[in-house]
């Protein structure tokens, strides 16, 4: 499958280079974002939203943010000062967030991760993170 092989070569890419690399983390969200917009059932996922979110990965000084809006979803690098919640982490914590080893709620109930902002839209990010990570092992058979 091609999303399949695509998705382990960016992990790959995450693992093998450097993170600090912000175009290297831009294809892994473009990724997604090529997702979202090819697949019927993730972008109704996204209709209910209309935030703005901010991280900040504090070893490697890294901002970016993102913004879904009625199942349209927006990147950016640098800082959105309208963001509804901020997410702050390692870099070494994001690589195994997005490798799966870790959720965000473990992370944040171990303390490894920040958030500054409105809990609600924190556990709404959680569950729409943890909706896309199960729907690419479902329909992948992604082994990472």
């Amino acid at each position: 499958m091609v999303y399949s092989k695509t998705y382990n070569a960016i992990i790959n890419e995450l693992e093998n280079k450097n993170i600090e690399d912000i175009h290297l983390l831009g294809k892994f969200i473009q990724f997604g974002i090529n997702l979202v917009q090819s697949t019927k059932e993730l972008k109704e996922e996204l209709l209910d939203y209309d935030n703005i979110y901010q991280v900040h990965v504090t070893d490697i000084d890294l901002d970016f943010w993102f913004k879904i809006y009625k199942g349209s979803f927006t990147y950016r690098k640098g800082i959105n000062d309208n963001s509804t919640l901020k997410i702050i982490f390692t870099r070494q914590l994001m690589l195994k967030i997005i490798k799966g080893e870790i959720t965000l709620s473990e992370a944040y109930l171990k303390g490894l991760i920040q958030i500054h902002g409105n809990l609600s839209q924190a556990v709404k990010i959680r569950n729409l993170i943890n909706f896309y990570f199960r729907y690419l092992k479902k329909n992948f058979n992604l082994d990472k």
